[in-house]
Parts: C-alpha cells; sequence; structure tokens
C-alpha cells in the first residue's frame, strides 16, 4: 500500500470500481498498483518513512 496526497479539493477517488476517500489530512491510502492511474489526475506519492538503524534506533527507543 501507498499513500498518496490529494489534488486541492479533491475528497476521493475511485478507480477500476474501488472507492478511496481522503483522511483529515487530505491522504488517500491506496495499492501501488493504482499509482499509474492517480499519478497524472494530480495525486502525487509520498515516501515511505526510512527505518532508523544502529545508534540512531537506540536513541528513538530510549526516548
Amino acid at each position: 500500500m501507498a499513500k498518496f496526497a490529494c489534488p486541492p479539493d479533491v475528497t476521493s477517488v475511485n478507480v477500476g470500481g474501488e472507492q478511496f476517500n481522503a483522511d483529515a489530512e487530505g491522504l488517500i491510502e491506496a495499492p501501488d498498483g493504482v499509482a499509474p492511474a492517480l499519478e497524472p489526475l494530480g495525486f502525487v506519492r509520498l515516501a515511505e518513512p526510512v527505518a532508523k538503524r544502529g545508534k540512531a534506533a537506540k536513541a528513538a527507543a530510549a526516548e
């Protein structure tokens, strides 16, 4: 699954009969395979957060 930022004033989209509704922040979560249909419409795929490793992970866990 991937997260996409919706274009301004868009609250939902239907792709292949499947409805995706935006959350309060204007984001939808959809399967990776629908990206080719969403991106030309102005939806922007958000980067996946990178997991912390090593010292950074230990420091985050200690917080």
